[in-house]
């Protein structure tokens, strides 16, 4: 019997304690099982932490529509707001595009830079969160705006 293998012997050998059965009859020892799980459970892990990143981000790439207005709060925070518009050009049709206006707002830091540095026509890239606000309008109708509230900003070419 040298290269063959006693199932009885094998089956005593193994209990349910130390490894996983499938109905084919095939045995991964515990070890190799619970390592598989380890990792399936950390890559899902990891992949929530990234995709958590990702929750609710927006970029936008595109040229400041008016001159940014600056708030300086009594709390000493400064606020900066100004629209921004991305131009899509259509494939098809030459001369023909569409404009998309965005509502942008930046606190602090980055409204001192927008201060500064950014005026109209000034080419940018921002990203940020969308952030829906729901209106009563003067005959009680609701209306909804969004805005992206800049966490970075690139400025890509200034008048400066």
């Amino acid at each position: 019997m040298g290269g063959l293998i006693d199932n009885k012997r094998l089956h005593s050998t193994i209990n349910a304690s130390n490894c996983f059965s499938t109905d084919y009859n095939f045995f991964l020892p515990a070890t190799l099982y619970r390592s598989f799980w380890q990792r399936v459970i950390s890559s899902i892990i990891s992949t929530f932490i990234i995709m958590k990143d990702l929750k609710n981000k927006v970029q936008v790439i595109g040229t400041v529509g008016c001159k940014p207005r600056i708030l300086r709060l009594v709390s000493g925070k400064t606020l900066a707001s100004f629209v921004l518009a991305e131009i899509k050009y259509e494939k098809e049709s030459v001369g023909k595009f569409t404009t998309n206006w965005y509502n942008i707002i930046a606190w602090d830091n980055i409204a001192d830079v927008i201060d500064k540095h950014v005026k109209n026509g000034c080419e940018v890239a921002v990203e940020g969160k969308l952030v829906t606000h729901t209106l009563l309008d003067r005959h009680g109708n609701k209306k909804y705006t969004s805005e992206i509230v800049v966490h970075e900003l690139l400025i890509l070419n200034s008048d400066n």
